[in-house]
């Protein structure tokens, strides 16, 4: 059950943890942005999805950016781990911000773990498919770049069973064009008042989502 009162009021307290992972960041934008509450960003909801899901599951976050705040927001189980996909070495960018830090990322993260390269390559996309949540969150412009089009298209023929969290599904007409097409099944959820104000969505692969309340 994704329970719409339960993400409004979920409390995380994560951002000393983000501090951790960039120290001496000193950035008051991005701690705002990390605390914000749903509808103005979808930290909470990642959290909530992520503290919902069994011991032994695994999420996925395709598309970490270079300070990883969703891969932290879904990190916030310590019972499931993390696989963070992206295509620029998030780690390495932490790295060059703060090089004497290098050596201690990965133990300061304990259950997320980076992995630089293609999440649809063959080495990476067993990881996806046993994810039981997976955010997507890449170059939201389907129209130039169609990687959000081969990778709904790969979960589909890959029979995926879980959740994609969708990210950008309002930013622009290519993610609303792509938003659309996806017909039932899988059924999907337009969450955004949950979610950020360019468009989050979800879509349950797995049949087995239910929401519970007014969004």
């Amino acid at each position: 059950h994704l329970r719409v009162h339960d993400v409004r009021r979920l409390r995380y307290h994560l951002v000393p943890r983000l501090m951790d992972m960039v120290p001496r960041i000193n950035n008051r934008t991005l701690v705002h942005q990390y605390k914000a509450e749903p509808g103005d960003e979808h930290y909470r909801l990642l959290c909530y999805l992520a503290r919902t899901q069994r011991v032994g599951s695994l999420v996925a976050d395709v598309g970490t950016g270079p300070y990883g705040l969703s891969s932290l927001a879904l990190g916030c189980n310590p019972h499931v781990p993390v696989f963070s996909f992206d295509v620029e070495s998030t780690r390495a960018s932490l790295a060059r911000l703060h090089r004497d830090f290098e050596h201690r990322i990965q133990d300061k993260l304990t259950n997320i773990f980076f992995v630089h390269g293609d999440a649809l390559a063959p080495r990476n996309s067993r990881t996806l498919l046993a994810a039981s949540v997976i955010l997507l969150s890449t170059h939201r412009d389907p129209d130039r770049l169609p990687f959000e089009v081969a990778f709904v298209d790969f979960l589909r023929r890959n029979c995926f069973a879980g959740l994609l969290v969708m990210d950008g599904i309002h930013l622009n007409a290519g993610m609303e064009r792509l938003w659309n097409s996806i017909e039932s099944p899988p059924r999907k959820y337009d969450v955004t008042l949950m979610g950020r104000p360019i468009g989050t969505g979800i879509v349950d692969f797995s049949g087995r989502l239910v929401i519970d309340g007014d969004m």
